[in-house]
């Protein structure tokens, strides 16, 4: 019995032993696959195209990865341009090719990549666009915001080539006054054509800025292009807001608004004269004290007859740079 019982100790000591020696087991090694992004937006593509992009991935995980297979939905091809295996911290790149061939409108297409990442085995990548025929205005106008009178202000209008036709700008028609316009011929990416180049001057008047430039082309299926521009022109006096919406008014019932003129110069405002095209869209001044800013009551006379109301607010100022604004009305009377 007793000899039972030390052999029993004997196994106990060497299996403590034993375990002593074997280290402690580390967490799983996984690996992890992780996209720079995965969506593409090509923008606007004419027929013909060949759009590239390139997704950038990396191994974030602590074990090889493995990428498995690609697969496609739409009319593209993907191939991965990088090692098939990727050590962790290692890169790798998948080039998708988009051929716009005879397509037409809004595209959109998924990739599919399978890899060994267990938690992430199949990741999806998105490549969208519209492909158009012709000729395209990028943006098809500008809305400039309030600028500051005496600061000039540049921007620009892309014309894409969209077709097999050259495109050839005959003519450019604008304020040049207030404009100037320089074109010159661009090559992005996956698109071509002209660049215009549209600059507004430092004398443009106070108070809303409304312009257009006129494109005449070669094409026989848009020979003019139209692009306006708007803005508001805020100098020495500031009016808000620059344009005006009374919403629904129910006709008989006095319904009042409020628009203030401010000095931003803390120029004296008093002899303003105010004005309406409307008979029945009535205004009341209300200085401030000093004389400094201006709130004028707005509300539609209870005799107004019902209907849409389109009008405009004429404000004479002494100021001799802002002399006269004039703020867009609106609203709809039950």
């Amino acid at each position: 019995m007793r000899l039972i019982k030390q052999r029993l100790i004997n196994i106990l000591l060497f299996c403590m032993m034993f375990f002593a020696f074997i280290p402690i087991c580390s967490a799983e090694k996984l690996p992890e696959i992780k996209f720079d992004d995965t969506s593409y937006n090509f923008g606007i593509a004419g027929p013909g195209e060949e759009i590239k992009h390139i997704f950038k991935f990396i191994n974030t995980g602590t074990s090889l990865l493995e990428i498995e297979n690609i697969s496609t939905d739409c009319g593209c091809t993907a191939a991965l341009i990088s090692n098939q295996k990727i050590l962790p911290n290692g890169k790798g790149e998948i080039e998708i090719t988009f051929k716009t061939g005879r397509y037409e409108g809004k595209q959109k297409g998924t990739i599919t990549i399978y890899s060994n990442d267990l938690n992430n085995k199949k990741v999806s990548l998105i490549v969208e666009g519209e492909v158009k025929r012709d000729i395209a205005v990028i943006p098809e106008g500008l809305a400039l915001g309030d600028i500051e009178q005496g600061k000039s202000i540049n921007n620009t209008v892309k014309i894409l080539q969209l077709s097999s036709e050259a495109l050839v700008i005959n003519k450019l028609e604008f304020n040049k006054k207030y404009i100037d316009v320089k074109k010159s011929l661009f090559e992005d990416k996956n698109s071509r054509g002209i660049k215009l180049d549209i600059s507004l001057k430092d004398n443009i008047l106070a108070g809303i800025f409304n312009e257009i430039i006129t494109i005449h082309t070669n094409l026989k299926k848009y020979p003019k292009l139209d692009i306006p521009i708007w803005g508001n022109i805020i100098g020495g006096i500031q009016v808000i807001p620059s344009s005006f919406s009374f919403g629904k008014v129910l006709k008989g019932v006095k319904f009042s608004e409020y628009i203030t003129i401010l000095s931003k110069d803390k120029k004296n405002l008093e002899g303003l004269k105010i004005t309406c095209d409307l008979p029945f869209i009535k205004t009341n001044l209300l200085p401030d004290k000093d004389n400094k800013s201006i709130k004028i009551e707005l509300y539609v006379d209870k005799i107004s007859p019902s209907g849409k109301i389109s009008s405009q607010l004429t404000i004479h100022t002494n100021d001799p740079l802002q002399k006269i604004i004039k703020i867009p009305i609106y609203g709809l009377i039950k």
